[in-house]
């Protein structure tokens, strides 16, 4: 064996022993906490070196070589070297600097190498060699320079190059990592880890020994979250000097049941005329660190409490469910699974419709405040006269009501900041929900904004009433999604060329009624709507008061009207006394009930009869009209009035045509429908039958005659015929001395 192999296995197992008997190369120990952290700032190779005239110095540049026998050491305090090491692979000596108040970019540095006076003959080196060494750093720019301290490099203080990592293996709760270094003749090794998104490393308790000429080594880093990335990193020492960190290598764990239960909410609809109830069932997912895997899914079961026959099950790849129960208690239990199992279940109780009432009554929380604190709101609360086990704290947009955000705290919390994706400008409906050992009792709510601002646009105005001497203003309410805030107060506004009202009204009133305006003048109105963020203006609306009002108006028209009608009334009644006064009455024989009679009267059909004929026959002569009396027995109460009215109209006719009709029956409706209708032929006779065969007499002129015994056959006539044939009219027989 050579000298050098024994003296290298001696160091090693000196170094070793030392090692050891310190508990390893412990990180709380001063010097190794000095050396751990250090990287290599510059380096230097045995190719590189020249040799200066005195042959025990080297150095890079032959400019920088010593005129004596000594280092020289102008300004220390500008740099200063920390610790120097062999490297191996190539050989060569590196150090690392304190560069305090250089700047990197600008200097340039070069080592200066002592050797001991024993290998002086050749500029080079070996690991077992002691070296001096000394930095100089150049200003690039200035061409200044510094010279650093004098390190005294010991013989086998070696730095090795970062291990490789060669294999990371995982399990649910641990790594298997793998690692090659270039030397066997390692002391130790250090492992560090960190989840893979994380900052802040955590390194194992424990030194990792090698086996002597060993390369490779395996260590099992424990106590891991399930199906985690982890990011992997060694370094080694083969003397007191650790080597650099190793490339991170990154390694995963495997999937193990998901670890924690999910965090569930509800909300409940009234029940229908059916007495069913919807229920929007909600979960929020699991974060990664209680996943424990990829979630496949949820299972969602529900049933009637204590009726287990009846358990219904819901598969679900969404993040609600909603359910429609009847109005019995139902217990609902929600868990989440993946490819090794499935989570604690998670359950809550939904009462009965005729429980309701009695979780309306359980007390609600007192006190509730809220209060915008940056991005976030601050919900503060009082607790109930009742022990509580927890609380359930819900908010949604005012304007989207069905996307609901829940949290779940501790009884004994009584303030929570809201955090996450809140809006300003926006409206936000946040509930306080105490728990009472599963049942949620009444909630208490408010409403907030997380900043507010001035309404997006104003009031739409509109004129609601005019009269010529007030005006009533009306405006309709801003959309919530435009008002950015809470309406504090209005402020309306009525100007005129000669003057400018003005009036603020609180946030509930929508009108405003102005009064003492001015006839016939015109105005403009606008409302101003505020908020805490601002205010913002309404359009303009511009009208004129008219010069009367309606009740002028109404008042005038009425009375025109009247006095018109009134008006009308006098003129009729004046008309109808000049017609009386200056026309006298002329009776109409037709309206008569006589005239009525004789024209619905049709004389019997007999075989020998003679008709007359108007034109050769009788000529119709001049109209007579008789005013006839009535005798003192005809005088009849009921119808005295119509024959007091009653007119004989006789009708003079030529002698040729009375000599022709004696003994003979005349059928008066045939004489009618042959003469043209000038006038009514009406023979005396006529009037018994309007008297109800009261013997009527008129003897004074001897005008009209007639015989009783034509009557009654004219009467036994027509009974007979009208009996026999409905269509014959009644007819009149005569056969004495006619009209004349």
């Amino acid at each position: 064996m050579s000298k050098t192999k024994v003296s290298c296995s001696v160091r090693f197992i000196c170094l070793l022993i030392v090692w050891i008997f310190q508990g390893g190369l412990s990180y709380t120990d001063k010097s190794s906490n000095l050396l751990q952290g250090q990287s290599t700032d510059v380096t230097i190779s045995r190719e590189n070196l020249k040799q200066c005239s005195n042959k025990c110095y080297c150095v890079q540049d032959l400019n920088h070589c010593p005129h004596d026998d000594s280092m020289k050491t102008e300004s220390p305090d500008k740099v200063k070297i920390l610790s120097c090491f062999y490297l191996l692979s190539p050989i060569s000596v590196g150090c690392s600097l304190d560069r305090k108040g250089i700047n990197p970019g600008n200097t340039s540095y070069s080592l200066i190498i002592k050797l001991n006076s024993r290998h002086c003959t050749y500029c080079t080196f070996n690991t077992f060699y002691n070296l001096e060494v000394s930095v100089i750093a150049r200003n690039i720019i200035s061409r200044s320079e510094s010279t650093s301290n004098v390190y005294q490099l010991q013989s086998y203080a070696v730095k090795l190059h970062p291990p490789e990592i060669t294999r990371v293996n995982g399990t649910k709760h641990s790594l298997h990592v793998m690692w090659n270094t270039e030397s066997s003749e390692i002391l130790g090794c250090r492992l560090r880890y960190k989840a893979h998104s994380a900052d802040q490393w955590m390194q194992v308790s424990e030194n990792v020994m090698m086996g002597r000429g060993s390369a490779s080594s395996m260590y099992e880093i424990k106590d891991l979250q399930p199906f985690r990335n982890y990011s992997v990193s060694i370094s080694c020492a083969a003397s007191e000097h650790w080597s650099d960190w190793s490339a991170e290598r990154l390694g995963q764990t495997l999937e193990d049941a998901p670890y924690k239960a999910l965090n569930i909410w509800q909300t409940t609809q009234a029940p229908n005329s059916q007495k069913q109830r919807k229920v929007l069932l909600m979960w929020k997912p699991l974060d990664v660190s209680d996943a424990n895997g990829i979630i496949l899914g949820y299972r969602v079961y529900y049933m009637p409490t204590n009726k287990q026959a009846l358990k219904k099950m819901i598969n679900s790849t969404n993040l609600n469910e909603t359910l429609f129960l009847s109005d019995e208690e139902y217990e609902v239990t929600v868990l989440a699974y993946n490819l090794v199992g499935n989570s604690p279940k998670s359950s809550l109780r939904i009462p009965a419709v005729g429980q309701e009432g009695m979780v309306v009554d359980l007390p609600a929380v007192r006190g509730v405040t809220i209060t915008p604190e940056g991005n976030e709101l601050c919900v503060e609360w009082e607790t109930p006269k009742m022990p509580v086990t927890e609380y359930v704290i819900q908010w949604c947009l005012d304007t989207h009501p069905f996307q609901i955000h829940w949290q779940r705290i501790n009884n004994t919390v009584l303030k929570i900041s809201l955090k996450g994706e809140l809006e300003p400008l926006k409206c936000y409906n946040i509930s306080v929900y105490p728990i009472y050992e599963g049942v949620p009792g009444a909630p208490t709510s408010e409403q907030a904004y997380l900043k507010e601002g001035a309404p997006r646009i104003g009031p739409n105005v509109t004129l609601g009433g005019l009269t010529k001497n007030s005006a009533i203003v009306k405006w309709k309410e801003i959309n919530k999604e435009e008002r950015n805030g809470f309406i504090k107060n209005y402020l309306v506004i009525l100007q005129s060329a000669e003057e400018t009202q003005t009036q603020t009204v609180n946030s509930r009133e929508l009108e405003y009624k102005f009064t003492n305006l001015t006839p016939n003048t015109k105005y403009t109105i606008w409302v101003v709507a505020f908020t805490n963020g601002g205010n913002s203006t309404s359009n303009k609306h511009t009208f004129k008061t008219p010069l009367f009002s309606t009740k002028d108006a109404v008042n005038t028209t009425v009375s025109v009207i009247i006095l018109l009608f009134f008006m009308g009334i006098i003129f009729v009644f004046i008309k109808a006394c000049f017609i009386k006064k200056t026309f006298f009455k002329i009776p109409n024989p037709s309206s008569s009930t006589l005239g009525k009679w004789l024209l619905n009267y049709t004389c019997e059909k007999q075989q020998n009869r003679d008709i007359l004929k108007p034109d050769e026959d009788f000529l119709i002569g001049d109209l007579k009209v008789v005013n006839w009396s009535m005798p003192e027995e005809f005088k009849n109460p009921q119808i005295s009035e119509h024959v007091e009215n009653t007119v004989l109209i006789l009708y003079a006719v030529d002698p040729p045509s009375i000599n022709k009709l004696e003994g003979e029956d005349l059928c008066l409706k045939d004489v009618l429908s042959q003469t043209p209708l000038k006038s009514d032929y009406f023979h005396a006779a006529q009037i018994k039958a309007i008297f109800n065969n009261k013997e009527c007499t008129n003897t004074e002129n001897h005008e009209c005659a007639y015989l009783e015994s034509d009557v009654k056959h004219t009467e036994k006539q027509l009974s007979k015929r009208t009996a026999s044939d409905t269509s014959i009219q009644p007819y009149i027989t005569f056969n004495e001395t006619r009209a004349t």
